[in-house]
Parts: C-alpha cells; sequence; structure tokens
C-alpha cells in the first residue's frame, strides 16, 4: 500500500478513541480486510505522529486536535474508500520531510495480533453458541 493511502488507512485506524495496537489492528482489518505489516504500522504511526495528527501515551495512541479535525472532515463522505480517499487528500497538505518510525517492536506487533486473532475467534465461538441455543443471530 503507498504512503498517503497506508497513512488514511492508519489514521482512519486510530480514530477510535484512545487505541491499544490491538485496537488499532483490529480496526484496520475491519476497514481494509488486511492486517497492517510490522513496517506499515512503524512508518505510518511514526509518519502521523511527526505530522503532528496522532500522539503516543505510554501504549495507546490518540488523534490530536488536528487529527480529530481531519478525521470529521472525511467522515462526511458515503463510503469506506470515499473515506480514505479524502484522509489520503488531506494527508497530502502535510509537509512532513523527515520522521523517524514508530519505535513498535515486531514481537509487540507479534503479540497484539496473536491477542487481536484470539478476541475474534472468542466472539466467533460466542456468536455460533447464541444460534446454536436460538439466541438468534
Amino acid at each position: 500500500m503507498n504512503g498517503r493511502i497506508a497513512y488514511a488507512w492508519i489514521l482512519y485506524s486510530v480514530s477510535r478513541s484512545d487505541s491499544t495496537l490491538v485496537d488499532i489492528i483490529g480496526q484496520a482489518d475491519y476497514i481494509n480486510h488486511a492486517i497492517p505489516t510490522h513496517e506499515e504500522l512503524r512508518q505510518s504511526l511514526g509518519w502521523l505522529r511527526y505530522g503532528g495528527l496522532v500522539r503516543k501515551s505510554e501504549n495507546r495512541y490518540l488523534l490530536t486536535r488536528t487529527g480529530q479535525q481531519i478525521m470529521r472532515q472525511a467522515l462526511d463522505q458515503k463510503t469506506m474508500m470515499q473515506i480514505l480517499d479524502k484522509l489520503a487528500e488531506a494527508l497530502g497538505s502535510i509537509d512532513v520531510q523527515k520522521f523517524e518510525n514508530d519505535d513498535l517492536s515486531e514481537a509487540q506487533v507479534k503479540a497484539a495480533y496473536l491477542e487481536y486473532r484470539n478476541r475474534t475467534a472468542t466472539g466467533r465461538k460466542r456468536a455460533s453458541k447464541r444460534r446454536t441455543r436460538g439466541g438468534g443471530a
């Protein structure tokens, strides 16, 4: 995935209040039906932080006021692709000459992915049990 689109994808993935890495992976999977790689996360989060759109507080990522404003403007679109396109367009106006990748380790990303996978598997099992017991879909 190219720079601005990847950054838009991860920006939208952070947009749900204060996001852990597990939250970001889950939201990214929901948006794009794909899990971001370690490098995509490191580069995107680094770029977004240097661009003043995301800040990191301990193990959580949060939108800054500028990030929130850009998200609000993009959310008036009707489809997910239109939202991502609008975000990518807005990111094009942000001047980030140099940035450092986020300091996420490969082990942190792998652990977050495994936790996400476990959560989704547990959720599917619960939904299946409800349907089997006649609890609806």
